[in-house]
């Protein structure tokens, strides 16, 4: 087996630089414009104090648990890039159910924006991690 060292161009090594800095900045907008509004959101729904606790805790948890089980999804779909793909895509897609719980849901509003919302940063996660 021949072993060569793979040295990229300084045009390539630029342009990933780009899209990284791109990527961060949509990254950071999407945080700050997301996520840091969400337990005010659920105050607005009539959120109790106990509902926002677990709002701001169960995300978290159920992400640290899934880490456990990225490699296997990783190795079932075949590559990182369509776990990102897939994750990216239902994060994103998550966030329209979120804006419409006021218009849509008549009754447990703050309950189904918990389990979107943990749905949410799950994929979120989950596409970090791969």
């Amino acid at each position: 087996m021949k072993i060569t060292n793979f040295c990229p161009k300084d045009s390539q090594i630029k342009r990933s630089l780009r899209y990284s800095t791109c990527d961060g900045a949509a990254w950071g907008a999407m945080v700050g414009l997301t996520q840091d509004y969400v337990p005010a959101f659920a105050l607005a729904l009539r959120a109790t104090i106990g509902q926002v606790a677990l709002l701001s805790s169960i995300p978290n948890l159920v992400s640290a648990i899934a880490q456990l089980g990225t490699p296997r999804l990783v190795h079932n779909l075949g590559s990182r890039k369509r776990l990102i793909l897939i994750v990216v895509f239902l994060q994103a897609t998550l966030w329209a159910p979120v804006l419409l719980i006021p218009h849509l849901v008549p009754d447990h509003r703050v309950w189904w924006l918990i389990t979107l919302f943990t749905l949410s940063t799950l994929c979120g996660n989950l596409a970090n991690l791969a």
